[in-house]
């Protein structure tokens, strides 16, 4: 353990909750030295969870959501959190003596409980900033979100000891609008995952075409409904294989048919069918009310397909890290246009070209090596090392 005390984690989504963010806590905090954690994250009845994704060594404690009966009250009174998590924060330090918090965001009653904290306890705060913040409020219904991050988001970033980003577009965000120098700290992918991918592109035994996440109209859903239509222009005889949190539903916006088939699965099964499909399909809104969470955010979905020894297909838009990242970096194939068609000869094309398939795999896996949790961690200890020994 680190002489100093632990780190104290603020997460209001850790393993084993299934989200986008607890995936990141999981790959992250899965290569730290388990005794130098500390966790304070949240129940939630319900919601869906993978025991196999959970870190037993690491000590969690969980807070209960407030108005938990009553979930629009619930949902308008998010921020309210700030004080059940300030107060159980403050508990956590009194037992545990921890040197920093690190405070992840999607969750402004876990950022501001962190904050306030930090500022009590006179230590660090580092941010992870997994998505926008105030952009990320379009709704009216959720005025009291809009209200505090218009009045704290500015103090807790220029306040935080450090703030992380998840892209170099979201890094360059933080910069313009508050002047803070946000470090990129990569996704990672577990070690097992990247020591059991295949030598090579994989033969697919399922012809489909495989998508896994959430289908929501805020990041993918419209390009989700192409490549619907696109599968009925395409000359094979390929078929949609989606496995998300919320698989019923989508009949009324054209996430349906024949060629259409959606499923929940635990995250093992869903890699194991992964490796099985033609075309790992990355997609993401081109009609967005968000779209700045749109050109800078990194879908979690691509560190399974990265070590699936599949082709990735991206359906998003130009401006998008993930397209932009794809096209450098080769390992997907892009389609930045909301055009059927083009996505259907895209498709039928990348199936007819097996050369292509293993340039895309080869390039896919030389990312999942540059982003080994072991070495992400690594270089994250050493960073915040550095920090706390300019701090002293």
């Amino acid at each position: 353990m680190n002489e100093l005390g632990p780190l104290l984690i603020c997460s209001r989504s850790f393993p084993p909750l299934l989200s986008g963010s607890s995936i990141l806590s999981r790959n992250l905090w899965g290569a730290w030295p388990a005794d130098d954690l500390v966790v304070l994250s949240q129940q939630f009845a319900g919601e869906s969870v993978d025991p196999k994704t959970a870190l037993p060594s690491v000590q969690v404690s969980c807070i209960t959501e407030e108005f938990s009966s009553f979930p629009k009250l619930q949902t308008l009174l998010r921020p309210l959190m700030s004080f059940p998590v300030y107060k159980a924060l403050l508990a956590l330090a009194k037992q545990r003596k921890p040197r920093a918090i690190w405070a992840n965001y999607p969750s402004a009653g876990f950022l501001l409980g962190a904050w306030w904290a930090s500022r009590s306890l006179r230590i660090p705060l580092y941010v992870h900033m997994h998505d926008m913040w105030e952009e990320g409020f379009t709704s009216p219904k959720l005025f009291l979100d809009l209200m505090v991050a218009r009045l704290y988001e500015r103090r807790v970033l220029k306040g935080a000891k450090r703030v992380f980003a998840i892209t170099d577009t979201a890094a360059e965000h933080f910069r313009e609008k508050h002047g803070v120098d946000a470090y990129v700290l990569k996704h990672s992918i577990p070690d097992h995952d990247v020591d059991k991918m295949p030598f090579g592109v994989t033969q697919s035994i399922n012809h489909v075409i495989h998508f896994a996440g959430y289908i929501y109209p805020l990041m993918n859903q419209d390009a989700i409904v192409n490549l619907v239509k696109a599968l009925d222009l395409c000359h094979s005889e390929i078929t949609l294989d989606g496995y998300t949190q919320n698989p019923v539903g989508y009949d009324a916006v054209g996430i349906c048919g024949p060629r259409v088939s959606l499923r929940c699965a635990p995250k093992s099964e869903v890699m194991a069918a992964q490796r099985q499909s033609a075309i790992m399909f990355l997609p993401l809104a081109f009609q967005s009310c968000n779209p700045l969470e749109i050109r800078s955010v990194f879908p979690t979905k691509l560190l399974e397909y990265l070590v699936s020894g599949r082709p990735i297909l991206v359906h998003a838009p130009s401006d998008s890290w993930v397209s932009r990242a794809a096209r450098k970096d080769g390992w997907g194939e892009v389609v930045d246009q909301p055009d059927p068609q083009l996505l259907a000869r895209a498709i039928d094309a990348l199936l007819k070209n097996e050369a292509r398939q293993k340039a895309l795999v080869a390039a896919a896996f030389r990312e999942a090596r540059n982003r080994l949790a072991s070495n992400v961690a690594m270089g994250l200890q050493k960073e915040l090392a550095r920090i706390e020994k300019t701090s002293a």
